[in-house]
């Protein structure tokens, strides 16, 4: 019994000095991790030793610092690769639903086109509908306009040629997109249907690859007097479902 509850408390040990590295102390000394989690050096030393056998653990040569190893990488991919897109975003949907009041959806691309995979509808009688399933040309609405922007050169030219826009129209998306990019977000006005006030704003991966957008939209008599609180609240429903996807913010700091 005994031996157990040691061979616990080591594998407690062991979890609690991964958790020691950060994005901001992503090497760490034997010293520090000691000072950190109040134990023995002789302890962290010899767990370390173990962690590095198994890869979970990389020690530098010429610092001598150690840093999380390929183990651990391994083990966030297989995470990653069993999240679902949908499960995780529509916890978050629905509180962004109650707080606005209007219609939320969540849209993706499927080729050169948008297709609306999850939604939670207002409840007020005056609403936009969103059909599940339904698919949209990239180059109208900010659902569609919010993909397209992060689409590369090449992929724009192929929509753009899909959908036959003439020159001045694709001059005037490619600068739209250019806009939504620095934005962070897209916006649209009585674009697909007369009236209705859009918001669209990216969700990221791990891999801060962009694999979906979250929207909001509703009469514009009804948004347009908050919209930049709806703004807000958007961006921070698609940061909470982009870090739940495994998306890490870089804050970088000027000088």
């Amino acid at each position: 019994m005994r031996q157990q509850t040691s061979n616990v408390q080591s594998v407690e040990r062991a979890l609690q000095i991964l958790t020691c590295f950060t994005i901001e102390e992503n090497s760490l000394s034997v010293k520090e991790i000691s000072e950190k989690l109040l134990l023995p050096k002789s302890t962290v030393v010899r767990i370390l030793h173990t962690l590095k056998s198994q890869r979970f653990i990389e020690q530098d040569n010429l610092t001598q610092l150690y840093q999380l190893g390929f183990k651990v990488f391994e083990l966030g991919n297989a995470y990653a690769a069993t999240i679902d897109l949908r499960q995780v975003a529509l916890p978050v949907m629905r509180a962004l639903n109650e707080e606005t009041l209007e219609t939320v959806s969540l849209n993706v691309l499927d080729g050169y086109n948008r297709v609306c995979i999850e939604k939670v509808e207002s409840s007020q009688q005056i609403r936009n509908f969103v059909k599940v399933g339904g698919r949209s040309a990239l180059c109208y609405g900010a659902s569609g306009k919010l993909l397209f922007s992060y689409l590369s050169n090449d992929e724009k030219k192929m929509v753009m040629q899909q959908e036959a826009l003439d020159f001045s129209q694709q001059e005037v998306l490619l600068e739209q997109a250019r806009q939504i990019r620095n934005d962070g977000y897209a916006i649209s006005l009585s674009e697909r249907i007369e009236g209705l006030l859009s918001i669209s704003s990216p969700i990221f991966d791990s891999k801060h690859q962009i694999i979906g957008g979250l929207s909001i939209s509703g009469p514009v008599a009804r948004m347009g007097v908050k919209q930049e609180q709806m703004i807000q609240s958007l961006l921070k429903a698609s940061v909470e479902i982009s870090e739940k996807m495994g998306y890490i913010q870089l804050i970088i700091a000027s000088e």
